[in-house]
């Protein structure tokens, strides 16, 4: 089974009471874990909500929220190579006209790389790029 990509959006929405995307996070969530798919997701997509939560909430609560991450064996925290880095660059350039940020284009790397083709996000910059969204 392909494993599925995380985004950050899903986890904000999952950190965040009152987040507009909260129950369909949660209810996404729980068919995903039902499923014991292998989950990946990226260093930076853990900076990412990591800076949100500090934002949002405390940094004493993202630093709680990182370490349960990384203690936890749910999710692969797969790291970008020196070449996905220049690939990356490429994909922003190909979206350049849909305003993709780098996290995202590191994030379709990522996925080539690992050969998966479907991500849990609410971005609609993975569509466009030619990944599947996980929809409930």
């Amino acid at each position: 089974m392909k494993p599925l990509f995380i985004d950050s959006g899903p986890f904000v929405a999952m950190v965040n009471p009152g987040d507009q995307y909260l129950e369909k996070a949660e209810r996404a969530w729980q068919q995903i874990i039902s499923t014991s798919r292998p989950l990946i997701s990226s260093d930076h997509v853990l900076d990412e909500v990591t800076t949100a939560i500090c934002r949002t909430q405390s940094p004493a609560r993202a630093a709680r929220w990182v370490r349960l991450q990384l203690a936890g064996e749910l999710i692969r925290w797969v790291q970008p190579e020196p070449n996905d880095l220049a690939e990356a660059t490429n994909w922003l350039e190909k979206l350049s006209d849909q305003k993709v940020n780098f996290t995202d284009a590191l994030s379709f790397t990522l996925m080539k790389r690992e050969k998966t083709t479907e991500a849990f996000t609410f971005d609609r910059h993975f569509s466009l790029a030619g990944f599947q969204v996980f929809e409930v």
